[in-house]
């Protein structure tokens, strides 16, 4: 792994594990302060998530949509409806991805924001699939055996439909994992062809 990526790999896990901290201390800290009444006025204390500037940057400094979607998956509904709030009153949007800035535009709530992303995500799958059977059937016109890549490729709409039910990390990256395979086999049997004709 490169240097850069791998301190990305080891910026994005930290993220991470702090989301699920703070996911875990914000629930247990909301079981206390409901029975512990507060000092001054006899009420029950409120956890306040504080979503600042700093942490919207973080969460969308990310290379992939799918990173951005499965760490909204960690967050609360309050914390993600927050989330969308503080993204809209702040400077950074409209300076990210545009398709990141309309999907938080478009959200409200953590259903609308984790739907948007969803879509969006099934729809650059389908798009790679497309490539990818185009790929398959050109080379299979210039005479190449693609009779694997085929086969392999044809599992691809019904893992998209999986993924699109269970909205899981592992579905994605199954789809990922196919079409890598498939465009790495291909280019494989072209380079082969390439040195038996030199």
């Amino acid at each position: 792994m490169e240097n850069g990526k791998r301190k990305h790999h080891y910026k994005k896990n930290a993220l991470k594990k702090q989301l699920l901290e703070e996911k875990k201390s914000a629930a247990s800290s909301k079981d206390i302060k409901k029975t512990v009444p507060a000092e001054s006025k006899g009420k029950t204390k409120k956890t306040r998530i504080r979503i600042t500037e700093s942490k919207i940057k973080k969460l969308l400094d990310f290379d992939h949509l799918e990173e951005l979607f499965h760490v909204i998956n960690l967050l609360t509904d309050s914390q993600v409806e927050e989330f969308i709030k503080h993204y809209k009153n702040s400077e950074i949007a409209g300076s990210k991805d545009k398709k990141i800035d309309s999907i938080f535009k478009k959200s409200k709530t953590k259903k609308d924001l984790i739907d948007s992303l969803k879509k969006e995500l099934i729809n650059s799958l389908k798009a790679e699939y497309n490539d990818l059977k185009e790929k398959i059937s050109s080379q299979r016109k210039k005479g190449y055996d693609v009779y694997i890549e085929d086969l392999k490729s044809m599992s691809i709409p019904l893992k998209i439909k999986m993924f699109n039910a269970t909205s899981e990390k592992n579905d994605f990256y199954k789809i990922k994992k196919i079409i890598h395979e498939v465009k790495e086999s291909l280019e494989y049997k072209i380079n082969q062809k390439e040195n038996h004709k030199n």
